[in-house]
Order: C-alpha cells, then sequence, then structure tokens
C-alpha cells in the first residue's frame, strides 16, 4: 500500500510540474478568457471542469493555477532549507555565546505560527508571487534551522569529526566538509514533504486575499471565488480544491519514501 501511495504521488507531482511548465503548449483556452454567453455552465465534454462567474475555463485556470502554486511552495521551501541548513550546522559547530544567542531568536520565532509570519511579511512587502514566496521561507525557515542544529550537535560529538577539529579548521569549514553531507539526507526528506505545506501556505494566503492578485489563476483565489457559489455551481470550489489535496498529499507520500529511503536503518536491514 505504501509502495502505490508513493508510486500514485510521484505520478501527480511528475503530471503537475510537467502541465504547469508547459502549459501555454498545452490545447487549452486561455484562463484570462472571459465569456458571458458561457458562465456558470457544469463540466462536461466542451469544459471538463465547468465555467466560472465570468465565463472562464475552470479546468485551464487549476493548470495555470499549478505554475504559481508550486513555484512559490518549491522555491519558498528551497529558499527556506539552504539558510536554515548554513546557519543551524554552522552555528551548532560553533557553539558558544553566538549560538546561544541564534537558538533564542529561533526559538522565538517558533512560536509564532508560519501563516502568522507569513501574513506579516506579506503585510509588509504587498500581495505578489514573490512576496509569498519570502513570507512562506521565512516561516519555514526556523523550522529547518532546528533541524540542522540537532542533527549537527549529535554528529559533532563523532569521533571524526572531533578528529577535524583538532586540525585547527574553521567551524565553517568543519560544517561544510563533515556536517553538511551528514544532514543532507534527513534534511531533503523533511524539505520534499514540507513542499505539500506550504502549498496550503499559499492557498490559504491567496484564499486571504494575500496572495497571487487576480486576474491571475491561483487554487486559493479560486476557493475564494468558488465560496460564493458552493450551491449554484460547485465545482468552482471542488476542482482546485481536489487538486490541491491531490498535490499535498502527494509530496508528503514521497517525502516519506525519500525518508525511509535515506533512512541508514532501513538501507542496513
Amino acid at each position: 500500500m505504501k509502495r502505490l501511495s508513493t508510486v500514485l504521488g510521484g505520478i501527480i507531482i511528475v503530471g503537475l510540474i510537467g502541465t504547469a511548465v508547459s502549459a501555454e503548449l498545452l490545447p487549452i483556452r486561455d484562463p484570462l478568457l472571459q465569456d458571458a454567453s458561457a458562465r456558470l455552465l457544469p463540466p462536461g465534454a466542451e469544459y471538463f471542469f465547468g465555467t466560472d462567474n465570468y465565463g472562464r475555463d475552470v479546468f485551464s485556470r487549476v493548470i495555470f493555477g499549478a505554475r504559481s502554486a508550486l513555484y512559490v511552495a518549491i522555491a519558498s521551501v528551497s529558499l527556506a532549507t539552504f539558510a536554515g541548513v548554513i546557519i543551524g550546522a554552522v552555528t551548532g559547530t560553533r557553539g558558544g555565546a553566538l549560538d546561544g544567542f541564534t537558538q533564542r531568536v529561533n526559538t522565538a520565532m517558533l512560536g509564532f505560527p508560519t501563516l502568522v509570519l507569513a501574513v506579516v511579511l506579506i503585510t509588509v512587502l504587498g500581495p505578489s508571487p514573490n512576496g509569498v514566496l519570502i513570507g512562506i521561507a521565512v516561516g519555514v525557515f526556523p523550522q529547518m534551522v532546528r533541524l540542522s542544529h540537532a542533527i549537527t550537535v549529535s554528529v559533532k560529538t563523532e569521533e571524526y569529526v572531533r578528529f577535524t577539529t583538532s586540525m585547527g579548521l574553521t567551524p565553517w569549514r568543519i560544517a561544510v566538509r563533515r556536517i553538511m553531507p551528514r544532514i543532507a539526507s534527513p534534511v531533503l526528506a523533511y524539505a520534499t514533504g514540507y513542499i505539500g505545506i506550504a502549498l496550503i501556505l499559499e492557498s490559504a494566503l491567496s484564499f486571504l486575499g494575500l496572495g497571487v492578485p487576480p486576474p491571475t489563476p491561483s487554487w486559493g483565489g479560486m476557493l475564494l471565488e468558488g465560496r460564493l457559489y458552493m450551491e449554484a455551481a460547485p465545482w468552482l470550489a471542488v476542482a482546485p480544491g481536489l487538486t490541491l489535496c491531490a498535490a499535498v498529499f502527494a509530496f508528503v507520500f514521497v517525502g516519506d519514501y525519500v525518508r525511509d529511503l535515506l533512512d541508514p536503518r532501513n538501507r542496513r536491514r
């Protein structure tokens, strides 16, 4: 069952990324094209997911919405992971007052929900894809610092790391040469699963009106529009909602598989 869910998750991820990247090449309608004569049409042969209150093709908007959602989610988690691993590994290797100060600041940031941190940043930067990206990255960053720091503190007591320290290398070089290779596997697994969380955050911010500004398609924005027509045209919310759920579960399943694959205890079995 777990293997099946992993394969299915991989297919969904590849399919979403492939359609998002090649959206302009696909034989689908313009997601911004309005047609007053085709308002609120139900799903059918001509419009697979129906149309919205402006007559726009919901299927096209879901596909183009995947582009902004995946861009923000993958880029924000990648940025947070890169910065978090560097800070967590270097400060954990160095120790001392700097490490203590960094961890206190990080603990304070962890006290705020990720969505709250993102909302504060986006309020300052303004709603835009890059603003959402930075906001989510700042919210995810403390999680990556905590994970990489915890692994660093555990690894640096091992004999080969202590030998490197006795050679007089700087904390930076020790972290890069000895610590970060050990951090890579668990962080990669954690980051893969966290992309699914970032997709939820991106959609939540768009639903709150702080994400990608309309009329650019976004899953959260489509959910916001669809809630007004839940009785008359439920497909407006169902289509992006199911797509979002499928994407989130796909990244979670693949993240679990990557974690199990890279776990040395499983490799020894």
